[in-house]
């Protein structure tokens, strides 16, 4: 009875064994269906996911640029901002100088008609405002002999300059486009310093990132010309010797069609007249002789009282014999046009190096130069000019008129001895007594003395500007 029972049982175990074999294999194969796609749900998660990786760092890309843009937009909105809240620098006998200039002076102006030169004499009052302005700001360019580099575009003008500066973290633009947009006054100074001067004598500090953005290509961005608003700026830094030198960086006469590049010849040529010694640049890697629009451009601003001297620039690209040779070029053609010189350097700005010379070394023309100038002197010199233009003039008018009254003295005792009495002709003496009114002197000689008045304000306020800088 019992083995019936054993008996019985191994088939049933023999069947559930089966079935356990069968749902094994059918579990793993579960298994596996259910692995792969699982494998593949991570897979194509995995790629979205990664899809969406590259996107985020595109638009993480995108929006850096974007705020790279929004900065450099806000940059722009505050040195414009900057530029126009900038208050001018408050001088009191400035101010009364401007005052007398803008009132007093045009008043005596237009009831004076003896000078006819009247428009140069307002040119040169103009132009004495505007010196005292900019002395009035940058007082650090006060007694500085003024030393401007120019030349043409691509000339090495701003290397050139910067190769005195001792502090290399502070350079002027440079490039192979044109970069010196604004005009920079250079001195000597403890610490760097960069400042823009605005068109209404207000002072702006620039710092030396964004001062290197300032060239031609800035500006344009701006969509007008920065110009109009900071037409110049100053630049203290340490350099070797010239404390009394302060050098002007020019944009170059003829630059390429890049930025508000159309007036930088006629910005160049006043900065260049204004200064009392010139340092001609030209890049004799592109040049074996002047260029004709150097030599036109030279001939068109005026030297007359200006110390010259001529860099061949960029001498490290060149051989020595070619250097000699182009030298006996330049002497040649400076000769020929007649251009006085003190000397010509070939000069490498990136080496600070000075190849050869003739005449005259540069830095040995440098340290002749640098030496205190009187402008206070040379300001009221060119006001002493100006009211000697009126008041010859007046005394010229004063001399005719009092010829005229002569003749009609002389015109009186001829008519009394031809037996003509004039006072027995009450028309007669009324005509003639009408013509003396119209030839008196007494309106000049009050000119004068108002003209002598006015002299003596305008330059007492000149000496007022000096006196605050002491």
């Amino acid at each position: 009875m019992k083995n019936n029972h054993v008996n019985d049982i191994y088939p049933k175990l023999d069947e559930i064994g089966q079935f356990i074999k069968f749902g094994r294999t059918q579990l793993i194969d579960d298994i596996k269906k259910s692995c792969n796609n699982f494998q593949d749900n991570f897979d194509n998660l995995n790629q979205k996911y990664e899809v969406q990786q590259q996107e985020s760092i595109s638009v993480k890309q995108t929006l850096e640029t974007v705020n790279k843009q929004l900065d450099t937009v806000q940059n722009k909105y505050d040195l414009v901002s900057r530029f126009l809240d900038a208050k001018p620098s408050q001088s009191d006998s400035l101010q009364q100088f401007k005052s007398l200039v803008a009132t007093d002076f045009i008043e005596f102006a237009n009831h004076e008609s003896a000078l006819a030169e009247e428009a140069q004499a307002l040119l040169l009052l103009q132009d004495v405002e505007k010196r005292l302005e900019e002395i009035t700001s940058f007082p650090s360019i006060y007694n500085k002999n003024i030393v401007a580099v120019g030349g043409g575009f691509s000339a090495g003008k701003s290397e050139f300059l910067n190769s005195f500066f001792i502090d290399k973290e502070l350079k002027l633009p440079v490039g192979i486009n044109p970069v010196t947009a604004i005009p920079t006054y250079i001195t000597i100074g403890d610490n760097n310093s960069i400042k823009g001067y605005s068109y209404k004598g207000g002072i702006v500090d620039i710092s030396t990132i964004l001062y290197k953005q300032l060239s031609h290509d800035f500006i344009k961005s701006l969509g007008f010309n920065l110009k109009d608003i900071a037409p110049v700026m100053t630049i203290e830094t340490s350099m070797e010797s010239y404390s009394n030198i302060c050098f002007i960086d020019t944009p170059g006469y003829n630059p390429s069609n890049t930025g508000y590049t159309d007036n930088d010849g006629d910005t160049s040529k006043e900065y260049l007249e204004h200064a009392n010694i010139l340092l001609w640049t030209i890049g004799i890697d592109t040049n074996g002789t002047i260029p004709a629009s150097d030599l036109e451009f030279l001939e068109n601003i005026a030297l007359e009282d200006k110390k010259i001297y001529i860099i061949a620039n960029k001498s490290d690209l060149r051989s020595n014999d070619d250097i000699e040779d182009i030298l006996d070029i330049f002497e040649e053609i400076l000769d020929e046009y007649d251009i006085e010189y003190q000397g010509i350097s070939a000069f490498s700005s990136i080496n600070k190096e000075e190849i050869t010379y003739r005449k005259k070394s540069l830095f040995e023309f440098l340290e002749e130069v640098n030496s205190p100038v009187e402008v206070q002197e040379s300001i009221l010199s060119e006001l002493t000019i100006v009211f000697n233009m009126y008041r010859d003039a007046i005394k010229e008018q004063i001399l005719w008129t009092s010829n005229i009254q002569s003749h009609f003295k002389s015109l009186e005792l001829d008519l009394l001895e031809s037996g003509i009495n004039i006072n027995e002709s009450e028309k007669v003496d009324k005509r003639l007594e009408k013509m003396r009114d119209i030839f008196k002197t007494s309106h000049l000689q009050k000119q004068l003395k108002d003209l002598e008045n006015l002299k003596d304000n305008i330059m007492n306020s000149v000496e007022g500007v000096f006196q605050s800088l002491k």
